[in-house]
């Protein structure tokens, strides 16, 4: 028995010791944060401890298919929160952003994780937007199935990386080709009008029409939004292209042009260290235990049609566990996002998640149901005398995990553990607890789990003396030794999480 004691001490001892002491070197060195574009940092938020934002995704492409509009539709078609997750949606999706040949790749990899923000301004009197997390393929042993909960949800399992996809629907752009024609027409309308007083915009058309510019020369001065370059008369002015119904000049991606007011999109991440769920635990029981802009008049009328507008970026390297957060922005081609700025330019919320790992151990508290009861010998008027005395106390558990688990989703106590546990009182190693866990899966009862198992009390007692006997305290002192016993004892295993909330 006695070396049973000895041996749980020690091992109990040193557990601590090793985490603590990995958790440590874990800790040393910077976490960083790289994107696949070239980052920019910008201030964080305007709360005390400011976010290290860096610059993820800009406009890339546009989206023009009916058949695209019904995948994004199908994003947010989850009527039953524990059915599959539409994955052959978030595939077409990606495959008509970023390639299929990437997103092939990406399928076949494990526990990909992809986040997308839809923004749909024509839904409802203000717009809607959307955050939706998508897993390629099966995760790591313990990683939950993914479920359409999840993919609303805001939980990523240990991801050293995530790719980011926006869709901005109902944006508006023009392809070169109809912007070709467009400018030709106007062109010949002008020419049709030549007989009529010019205004500077028909002037400008018109000396572009003496030079018979050719289609190359006319894709290359919408690119540019000049079409007259070599225009000398000192009264007219260079002819641009402004959208039909916004005014906005455009901005090109490929060979779609887009409005600025939908070209002008800023997403920026924010990776954040936190301490791990476990560590967080183990440290606050150690606390216990030891203590736009306006139309010119020679910006001609370019109409242009719906689309959407994609993005895509790569948070990488992020070290475990983060808090990773994700923004867009309204920010105009060249200007920095000013932090004073960021609440009005803000598009939609912001996305947050919590990057973690399962873990095979936690620490929290138990509360044993019952006493237990010790004989403890004093001396009165030169007599042993044994009195009962109760030595209940709450516990600190150490729990070693026989599945991995998820610290921050209450169903994770519904699994079985071991436990290690020291007294909250004076005297921890007197009385380690030996034992298991196991929870109940029903509603009322997943904040905690029933424990069971051996208390080892360490106490004095007598050796040739008992109750009764006539002796001296020095004598009944010279007579005591240290003695182990064993007590069998029960109760409830509570998450610390779930104890500090109460207590706040």
């Amino acid at each position: 028995m006695k070396t049973a004691y000895r041996f749980l001490k020690l091992a109990s001892f040193f557990v601590l010791l090793s985490v603590l002491a990995s958790y440590g070197q874990g800790q040393t060195g910077g976490v960083s944060s790289t994107v696949t574009a070239a980052a920019t940092s910008t201030p964080g938020a305007s709360n005390a401890t400011p976010l290290p934002w860096k610059f993820l995704a800009g406009p890339m492409g546009v989206l023009n298919s009916p058949a695209l509009d019904k995948d994004m539709e199908s994003l947010a078609g989850c009527s039953d929160p524990k059915a599959a997750v539409p994955s052959e949606h978030v595939t077409n999706l990606l495959s008509a952003t970023i390639g299929p040949t990437a997103a092939a790749k990406l399928a076949g990899q494990q526990a990909q994780y992809v986040v997308i923000h839809v923004v749909d301004p024509t839904s409802g009197p203000t717009g809607s937007d959307a955050w939706y997390l998508y897993r390629s393929a099966k995760g790591n042993f313990g990683d939950p199935k993914w479920d359409c909960q999840k993919f609303s949800g805001q939980r990523l399992y240990g991801a050293p990386s995530v790719l980011f996809l926006f869709l901005h629907r109902h944006a508006k752009a023009v392809s070169l080709s109809s912007a070709r024609e467009q400018v030709r027409n106007a062109l010949t309308a002008a020419k049709a009008k030549s007989d009529t007083p010019p205004t500077p915009l028909t002037k400008g058309l018109l000396q572009v029409l003496a030079s018979t510019p050719s289609d190359s020369a006319l894709d290359a001065a919408l690119k540019t939004n000049a079409l007259d370059t070599s225009l000398k008369a000192p009264d007219l002015q260079a002819v641009t292209f402004c959208d039909a119904v916004s005014g906005d000049h455009f901005q090109w991606l490929g060979d779609n042009g887009v409005p600025s007011t939908s070209a002008n999109l800023h997403y920026e991440s924010a990776v954040v260290k936190r301490t791990p769920a476990n560590i967080a635990n183990l440290k606050m029981i150690l606390g216990l235990l030891f203590g736009a802009q306006s139309k010119e008049a020679s910006c001609l009328d370019i109409a242009s049609t719906d689309v959407t507008v994609w993005g895509a970026g790569r948070i990488q390297n992020i070290g475990l566990p983060s808090d990773i957060s994700i923004a867009g922005y309204s920010v105009a081609t060249g200007s920095p996002l000013k932090e004073e700025d960021r609440a009005a330019k803000q598009i939609g919320a912001v996305g947050a998640y919590n990057d973690e790992q399962l873990y095979w151990w936690d620490a929290s508290i138990g509360i044993p149901v019952h006493q237990i009861k010790d004989l403890q010998y004093s001396d009165s008027n030169d007599t042993v005398v044994a009195s009962q005395v109760s030595k209940q106390s709450a516990y600190a558990m150490f729990n070693l995990m026989l599945h991995p688990v998820d610290l921050s989703d209450p169903g994770s106590n519904v699994w079985p553990r071991l436990l290690v546990g020291f007294p909250l009182a004076s005297s921890p190693w007197d009385k380690l607890f030996a034992g298991g866990a196991i929870g109940i899966p029903l509603k009322p009862f997943r904040n905690f789990q029933f424990f069971a198992g051996v208390t080892f009390i360490r106490d004095k007692q007598p050796a040739t003396l008992t109750a009764g006997s006539s002796a001296t305290d020095a004598e009944l002192q010279n007579d005591l030794r240290i003695k182990t016993t064993l007590k069998f004892t029960f109760g409830i295993n509570i998450p610390v999480k779930s104890v500090i909330d109460k207590l706040k």
